[in-house]
């Protein structure tokens, strides 16, 4: 099936890449407008059948446009795997001219190690990266698992304020250590990998 992969932000399909967001496990039910917000501010690659107009696959760039890449929601329709489309989208990102300058590609996976080894991916090293992530409910659809929107302006419920005071205990104890197993909300950390110039030491 001949595929087109497009950078034009006019090309860009929202309602159908919401849908593919949605659906995935690092942003299940993530919400319209967020998934529109996020593009605006992003390097995005679009995969698009030709036969049908439909979007079938989309990759994004979250980067400063010099230095550093964070490399996000690769995402290829199950009906179209298989085809290469991924690498496509991948190159085509590469091919940018504002990211040319870049010291550091990174991207978080949590089954697709090998297949970013292909493109030059490798493991952070233990203890180089840490993470906060954001409440669980932020950018999803509201459901069950929402929260109000004026809960999260509120004073933090006592067991989320027992939660925190311990996370700064264990932050300022000259014996806390990262540990690869880490998780947050009973929710794994995945394995970073980035590729790039990690010998350069204090810089992005």
């Amino acid at each position: 099936m001949p595929i087109t992969i497009s950078l034009d932000p006019a090309r860009q399909d929202l309602d159908a890449i919401h849908r593919m967001l949605a659906g995935t496990y690092w942003s299940p039910g993530i919400r319209r407008d967020v998934v529109a917000e996020a593009l605006r501010n992003s390097i995005t690659a679009v995969a698009i059948d030709d036969a049908s107009g439909a979007t079938v696959g989309l990759a994004r760039v979250v980067t400063d446009r010099a230095t550093f890449a964070w490399l996000c929601d690769v995402f290829v329709d199950e009906r179209f795997r298989g085809q290469g489309i991924s690498k496509r989208l991948l190159e085509e990102l590469e091919r940018h001219p504002t990211l040319q300058t870049l010291r550091r590609w990174c991207l978080a996976t949590r089954d697709a190690h090998g297949l970013y080894a292909k493109y030059g991916y490798q493991p952070v090293p233990e203890g180089r990266w840490m993470e906060r992530q954001a409440r669980r409910s932020a950018g999803r659809t509201a459901g069950a698992d929402a929260r109000p929107a004026q809960a999260d302006l509120a004073t933090p419920p006592v067991n989320e304020k027992a939660r925190l005071e311990a996370s700064r205990r264990a932050l300022n104890s000259p014996s806390w250590t990262r540990t690869s197993n880490l998780a947050v909300n009973s929710r794994p950390l995945y394995r970073l990998s980035y590729r790039g110039m990690l010998g350069r030491e204090g810089g992005s």
